[in-house]
């Protein structure tokens, strides 16, 4: 009987680790999600992009025209379950907006080696994906946006065979490493150090 038990309990402790071992960010979209569960959405993945050794993702909020919104470095404006999310009035908290960001499509022409084939002039001024060369293999159609919910469950990431993100990422040496700031012309403290303290913008805030 003792044996019994013991093999009960074990077994109960072992679903219960692996229970709460699991992605809890695997169903739904953040939309449905109360906001602990988007405060600990957004702590896994800071935390999963420091162990993989991925560029900090930075935010910051802009405003102007009575509008204000949070804006990250790798592509989405507003954000799910954060505000300012495009707010309006500015300090209503009124956000209009749950998040969007750039889509880019692009058709990628790669030969046999799987080396990019350059698009040639079809002779009027137009640059085409050259069919007839003996090199052509396949051509590739991608399509990447900066969104964090594209509408897929909450921690499915979009990854490459050896675990890297696909879709927009922050270059390194485009911010303040101290900073957990996008680089804002107004603050110099939010700029690399290889700027030399000049903004490298046409446009600067006074």
């Amino acid at each position: 009987m003792k044996q019994l038990m013991t093999r009960i309990f074990i077994s109960i402790l072992i679903m219960a680790i692996t229970g709460f071992a699991a992605d809890p960010f695997q169903e739904g979209s953040p939309k449905t999600w109360p906001q602990s569960r988007v405060d600990r959405f957004y702590n896994a993945l800071k935390k999963q992009g420091e162990v993989m050794d991925r560029p900090t993702p930075r935010s910051a909020v802009l405003s102007g025209n009575q509008i204000r919104t949070l804006v990250f470095d790798f592509g989405s404006i507003g954000a799910p379950g954060r505000e300012p999310s495009l707010e309006w009035p500015i300090y209503s908290y009124h956000g209009y907006g749950y998040e969007f960001g750039p889509l880019v499509g692009v058709e990628v022409p790669v030969d046999t080696n799987g080396y990019f084939l350059p698009y040639v002039n079809d002779g009027n001024g137009n640059y085409v994906i050259d069919e007839t060369n003996p090199l052509y293999d396949t051509t590739y159609h991608i399509i990447n946006d900066g969104l964090l919910d594209g509408g897929a469950p909450g921690a499915s990431e979009e990854l490459s065979p050896d675990n890297e993100p696909w879709g927009w990422q922050p270059l390194d040496n485009y911010a303040n490493p101290a900073s957990e700031s996008i680089p804002l012309s107004h603050k110099p403290d939010t700029w690399p150090s290889s700027w030399n303290n000049q903004w490298p913008g046409t446009y600067k805030a006074n």
